[in-house]
């Protein structure tokens, strides 16, 4: 039964540990590994490569950006398409290189964080039972 079944993309929920429990309960003895979710943030993830990685590198023009809140205030998530980041690599730039990306974008923190709150659920019998995967690092 384990591994029967494998988990991609967001699940819409809040927390980590909303996703542990909800989707671990029923899905947990098919599943070989319980991803956390992609919550928060972590929903617009295509987004966040646009702002964290390429706006603002060194060898990267970004020549469009989503227009400010109603406030004034930057706003890193485009209201729909018309909106998104466009970018191009500078001129003269034969090749683009990054340093290492999964710490700007904040996913090996948010892996680190999610495993803790995945290991304290499983410490408690009814989640061991509903969930005996292992946690899904992506």
């Amino acid at each position: 039964m384990a591994g029967d079944l494998l988990l991609v993309g967001s699940i819409p929920l809040d927390t980590p540990e909303q996703v542990f429990r909800r989707v671990g309960a029923p899905l947990g003895p098919y599943l070989a590994y319980m991803p956390d979710g992609e919550v928060g943030d972590r929903r617009y993830w295509i987004d966040g490569i646009a702002y964290r990685v390429f706006n603002g590198h060194p060898e990267i023009e970004t020549l469009r950006r989503p227009a400010p809140d109603a406030n004034g205030i930057e706003s890193w998530r485009p209201l729909g398409m018309h909106d998104q980041f466009q970018f191009r690599v500078k001129p003269g730039v034969a090749q683009v290189r990054f340093g290492d990306p999964g710490w700007r974008l904040g996913y090996t923190k948010d892996a680190v964080g999610s495993h803790f709150v995945f290991a304290n659920c499983r410490r408690k019998a009814s989640f061991r039972r509903a969930c005996g995967s292992r946690y899904a690092c992506r």
